[in-house]
């Protein structure tokens, strides 16, 4: 069982709209959406997420699996976050992912790790994760989006994504990022990858 935040219990009524009103922006220079759980204007729950701690807290790591239309290069992922009890404000490690079985499976092979640009704000905000290296997603094939807070003292949200739909996810206490893995079917969190499509008739998005 996911261990989740209902903002309303914190922060007030204004908060919750400033947050309803951020937007990422879609396509920044040559890159494009290749897959969002965001809506069309960016936005995410304004209510609702996931804690994602380190170990003096609840230890819990969180998985969510998205694909791709076409052969695309990973530029950024962006995360909607923001600080919860949090004494030192330490980066996420946030990592791309495959996965084996069923439904793509859980997270179980690091495909490469993510850096964090800038810091978590304490107002829910967008946060961008870059890739350097291991780059290119391939077609049609399951692929996960893991956080994990491996520093004790600090405890983030993730916030849900836009709507609360459901879908496959990941969890587990351990503050692992290749499990084991409690796999859900439930409210997922909000995020967005952005890239490159590599090929001339790719069906994009």
């Amino acid at each position: 069982m996911k261990y989740a935040l209902w903002k309303s219990l914190i922060f007030g009524v204004a908060l919750a709209v400033s947050a309803m009103l951020c937007a990422v922006n879609a396509t920044a220079g040559n890159t494009t959406i290749l897959y969002t759980s965001l809506s069309s204007q960016g936005q995410w729950s304004p209510t609702n997420g996931f804690f994602v701690n380190g170990s003096s807290y609840g230890n819990q790591a969180i998985g969510e699996q998205f694909t791709v239309t076409g052969t695309a290069a990973l530029v950024n992922v962006q995360l909607p976050l923001s600080t919860f009890q949090s004494q030192d404000n330490a980066p996420l490690s946030v990592y791309l992912e495959s996965g084996t079985g069923g439904d793509g499976g859980l997270p179980e092979t690091i495909i490469t790790e993510l850096t964090q640009v800038g810091s978590i704000p304490s107002q829910p905000g967008l946060v961008s994760f870059t890739c350097s290296q291991n780059c290119i997603l391939r077609p049609n094939t399951p692929y996960w989006i893991v956080a994990v807070q491996s520093d004790p003292n600090s405890q983030d949200v993730w916030w849900w994504a836009y709507g609360n739909p459901h879908g496959y996810g990941a969890q587990n206490t351990l503050g692992s990022p290749t499990g084991p893995w409690d796999g859900t079917y439930g409210t997922v969190s909000g995020f967005q990858v952005n890239g490159v499509y590599t090929c001339a008739n790719c069906n994009q998005q």
